[in-house]
């Protein structure tokens, strides 16, 4: 009986395109450099198309964030970019939570002050909304007749 592997000549296997290696690590170090140099290109290239096709650079803050896009031109609209109309809402939403939770003055000619919602809240639940004058309630009482009336057995 046979027990040793036939002798394989590696002439024959080479000439079948068998491949005995494992990896070629050179193939692949070369192959991921091309495919990260080829993705920053494809970045640098997308910034540069951006920047030219749309106003602004993405790398541009201004400084002033007041509209003046036509401040000379007569009788038309203040233009708002996208970085003031933030700012505008952001003062607008400050201004109202001081509103809400800060005391402060209505008008203080008249004496009328403002107080924080949430005491607001808890004053009108534990005492009641006062009007100013104490006047009593007025019922009527039960004017349904059947309500009235003695349930029948």
């Amino acid at each position: 009986m046979h027990t040793k592997p036939d002798p394989i000549d590696p002439d024959v296997l080479d000439k079948m395109g068998y491949d005995r290696r494992d990896l070629d690590v050179p193939s692949i170090r070369k192959a991921t450099i091309w495919t990260v140099v080829g993705c920053v290109v494809c970045y640098i290239i997308a910034v540069y198309i951006y920047n030219l096709f749309i106003d602004g650079s993405l790398m541009h803050v201004p400084k002033d964030v007041t509209p003046s896009r036509n401040a000379g031109l007569k009788d038309k609209p203040e233009l708002q970019d996208n970085i003031t109309t933030k700012v505008d809402i952001k003062r607008m939403r400050d201004d109202e939570d001081k509103k809400l939770n800060y005391y402060g003055w209505v008008d203080q000619s008249t004496g009328t002050a403002r107080m924080p919602i949430d005491e607001a809240m808890e004053s009108v639940a534990r005492n009641g909304v006062s009007t100013g004058n104490s006047v009593p309630a007025k019922t009527t009482g039960n004017t349904i007749k059947l309500n009235t009336d003695a349930p029948t057995p």
